[in-house]
């Protein structure tokens, strides 16, 4: 098989290291942003050198962000090149765009490297799928946000726990995407879709992230004998999908709990396998680039499921910890005043917490599962 690789990065240049590795894989063409990359006599600057390429069948997309990895892959299956990609934001943003060329064109796209890193996390649903229904998934699907709530629950301060990610290479000096919980719920989706066969759109999705984690919060979590834990969630009851990135008052006693740092651990439950999980390294370049190089071994021999588009029901119900910036004294899912500024709500589906929060000022939302 020969291969084209875009993007040499910190995962581009493990997945040239493996694939070197691999006599029955011929990694031909790499393609990089400039001429001062260029140190391995396979680089290009240029893609249509690589797109017509007759002899290269599958392409590997490493290079992140929307564009132009979303062109180049549409361009590369629209030549009938298999695709793997460890892009999870470009993926799950295009997604049925890219899965309806695929399908025409009879090729494979495959993401394992988008979701848990290391973790076979892709591979283990649609293997549980050969013989069981996935009724359910949650999990810890962001290293950096895990780092930064172990060291907070360790003693730190946010800002302190951010810092000292940055500095440890486990978050970017730009970590909007991880605090803000956007990348998790990339995460989310490409799982739903994996698990459930449905795409719900990105912007369905409510998405609550740990920026304004506050002393205030951590206190409640301790005083509750809980640890604080940004969760993906996704649950299908009688086809309909809730999915949500929000975080989350696990027991200390849980197997969550002891989840610790940069580490990963994902769960789902199906019929007859009940509850499974997977616990590994969640990012990095060997990993993602292990991750990458399973799916090209996999890629001409696997073709696409039958995946529709849907909507986000958010019917799952549970209560909620409400820290507001001002508070709204006619909030009326109130169960219980915890201070001047937060709340502890009575049960409530997503959709009335969704709808709720888009409309009043609130600072931190955390779901309460005890």
């Amino acid at each position: 098989m020969k291969i084209g690789l875009l993007g040499c990065g910190v995962v581009g240049k493990e997945v040239r290291t493996i694939l070197d590795k691999k006599e029955e894989l011929e990694l031909v063409r790499i393609l990089v942003k400039e001429e001062s990359e260029i140190d391995d006599t396979r680089m290009t600057l240029s893609y249509e050198e690589i797109l017509q390429d007759e002899d290269i069948n599958l392409i590997i997309e490493c290079m992140g962000g929307l564009e132009p990895a979303y062109t180049y892959v549409k361009e590369a299956l629209e030549h009938h090149k298999h695709v793997v990609t460890s892009n999870k934001k470009m993926l799950a943003t295009y997604f049925m765009d890219l899965y309806e060329i695929a399908c025409k064109n009879q090729v494979s796209l495959r993401y394992e490297a988008c979701v848990a890193g290391g973790i076979p996390w892709i591979h283990e649903m649609n293997r549980v799928q050969r013989i069981d229904k996935i009724h359910s998934f949650y999990g810890i699907m962001n290293g950096t946000t895990n780092y930064i709530l172990t060291k907070v629950a360790e003693g730190l301060s946010f800002e302190e726990a951010l810092s000292q990610a940055q500095q440890n290479g486990f978050a970017e000096q730009d970590s909007t995407d991880d605090i803000d919980g956007y990348d998790a719920r990339y995460k989310g989706v490409l799982t739903a879709l994996t698990s459930f066969q449905t795409y719900i759109p990105i912007e369905e999705v409510p998405v609550y992230g740990i920026r304004s984690l506050s002393f205030e919060d951590q206190t409640y979590a301790l005083n509750h004998d809980g640890i604080i834990k940004l969760l993906v969630q996704g649950v299908q009851e009688e086809n309909e999908i809730s999915l949500s990135v929000i975080p989350t008052l696990v027991s200390k006693d849980s197997i969550l709990s002891k989840i610790t740092n940069e580490t990963n651990a994902v769960f789902m439950t199906s019929d007859t396998l009940k509850e499974s999980g997977y616990i590994g390294k969640g990012a990095g370049g060997e990993p993602t680039a292990h991750a990458v190089v399973q799916d090209v071994l996999s890629s001409p021999t696997l073709f696409q499921k039958d995946i529709q588009e849907g909507r986000n029901h958010l019917s799952r119900t549970s209560s909620f910890y409400l820290r507001f910036s001002t508070m709204d004294h006619n909030c009326p899912f109130v169960k219980e005043v915890l201070s001047e500024t937060t709340i502890l709500t009575k049960p409530m589906t997503l959709k009335e917490l969704y709808e709720y929060t888009k409309v009043n000022d609130i600072a931190f939302v955390m779901e309460v599962t005890q």
